[in-house]
Formats: C-alpha cells, sequence, structure tokens
C-alpha cells in the first residue's frame, strides 16, 4: 500500500515539474518573440496602396474599421497635402522590403516607396499597451534640397556665433566707459582739492595790498606832522616789504 502511495505520488511531482517548465518555457518564447514586418503586412500594405489613391476619405474609411475594435489611429502628416505629395513624387516604381522594429513594447516598421521622382518613406508605429497607431508619410529631400538645407543650417549656425561675439564687444567696450568715467570723477576730486591753496593765495596778496596801503597812510601822515611837506599819501610808494621774526 505505501509502495502504491509512493510511486503516485512521485508521478503527480513529475507531472507538476513537466507542467511548470512548459509553461516557463512558453512564457519564455512570448517575451523573445521579435514580431516582424509580415505580422502586420494584412494592415500595412493595404494602407499604402490606399494612401497613393490620393484620397484622404478613403484612409479614413479604411481605419474606421480597426478604430470600431478599439484601436486608436492617428496621423503625423498633413492630409491636405496627400496629393500634393504624390504629384511631387511621380509615378510609383516598387516598394522596398520593410524594415521592423522593437522596443519598450513598440513596434516600428518603416518602408520605402520608390518613385520616379522622389521617394517616400511611411513609417507605422504601434503601441501594444496603449493601443495606439501612429501613421507618417514623408518626402525624400532631393540632393539640391539637402545641399541648401545644410548651408541654411551653417549660415544660421555663424551667424549666431557673429551675434554673440558682437554682444560680448559690446560688454568689453561698456567697461571702458565705466573706466572713463571713474577717471573723470577723480580729476574733478583733484581739482577741488586745490580750490582751497588758490584761495589762500589770493587772500595772502589781498593782506599785502591792505599792509602797504596802512604804512604808506602812516608814513604820509608822519611826513606831513614832522616836515611839513605837504606830500599826499598816495604818491608815497612803498617799493618792498621785508618781514623779519623775532628769535
Amino acid at each position: 500500500m505505501k509502495k502504491r502511495l509512493l510511486s503516485f505520488l512521485s508521478v503527480i511531482a513529475c507531472l507538476s515539474l513537466v507542467f511548470s517548465m512548459q509553461m516557463v518555457s512558453a512564457a519564455s518564447q512570448e517575451a523573445e518573440y521579435e514580431y516582424t514586418a509580415e505580422d502586420f503586412s494584412f494592415y500595412t500594405d493595404p494602407w499604402i496602396e490606399n494612401w497613393f489613391s490620393g484620397n484622404a476619405d478613403t484612409i479614413k474609411e479604411y481605419d474606421s474599421q480597426y478604430t470600431a475594435g478599439g484601436l486608436s489611429v492617428e496621423y503625423a502628416y498633413n492630409q491636405e497635402d496627400c496629393s500634393e505629395m504624390i504629384e511631387k513624387a511621380g509615378e510609383l516604381v516598387k516598394y522596398e522590403d520593410a524594415v521592423c522594429t522593437t522596443t519598450d513594447g513598440i513596434i516600428t516598421i518603416s518602408k520605402k516607396a520608390d518613385c520616379k521622382n522622389r521617394d517616400i518613406v511611411f513609417t507605422f508605429t504601434y503601441d501594444m499597451e496603449n493601443g495606439t497607431v501612429l501613421w507618417n508619410a514623408e518626402m525624400e529631400s532631393t540632393m539640391g534640397e539637402a545641399v541648401a538645407k545644410a548651408g541654411l543650417n551653417t549660415l544660421m549656425g555663424m551667424g549666431t556665433v557673429f551675434l554673440v561675439l558682437i554682444f560680448i564687444s559690446f560688454v568689453i567696450s561698456l567697461f571702458g566707459l565705466f573706466s572713463k568715467t571713474g577717471s573723470k570723477k577723480n580729476k574733478k576730486e583733484e581739482v577741488k582739492a586745490e580750490e582751497p591753496q588758490v584761495v589762500t593765495a589770493q587772500a595772502a596778496v589781498s593782506s599785502d595790498d591792505e599792509i602797504i596801503a596802512v604804512i604808506s597812510a602812516a608814513i604820509a601822515a608822519y611826513e606831513e606832522e614832522m616836515a611839513g611837506s605837504g606830500l599826499p599819501a598816495d604818491q608815497l610808494v612803498v617799493r618792498s616789504i621785508k618781514k623779519r621774526g623775532f628769535n
């Protein structure tokens, strides 16, 4: 009885182990699955063909069957310019192989259409988590347009550099203006400092004139009293004054 029970338990354990290994294997295969452009060709290929019809309503009608199922479809290009893009591109020659990439649950499929005049690149972006689809149709630039665009970018870059240099030169010139203003203020302060000395010299000169006048008047009065010369005081001239100090 015990042997049968042990055998039964062993079988159950083996089945459980096999089942768990199968579940892990299936989960790993699902996680490692790489999507290809063929997985979405049932939608992308007819969409691109409808786009070349030049009628935006046709594309919306085609996408309505997917939006009815809960899928959100958006367009990154201007649908009004669809006919103009087709006219510039010219007749369709062939399709190139589509390229599919998957990053963080976002699938991106890029497919180029070789046309007579210009090529058009279609991009299909599918967000699996949010269930949204974004379509874009972009016309490739010609060699002349690419060169013109590169030249314009170069001119814009050089213009920006020149503007920055001009601004720096202007700031440096302001520094020189500030230094000149400071030197003028210093000169004005020096002139003001010298003015009291000039006033002092003028006061000294006026003091000497007063002394001369007083001395001349005193001498004239003395001569008039002592000698009776009657010489008026205004005709006396003092040639020099010698000041002597007291030791």
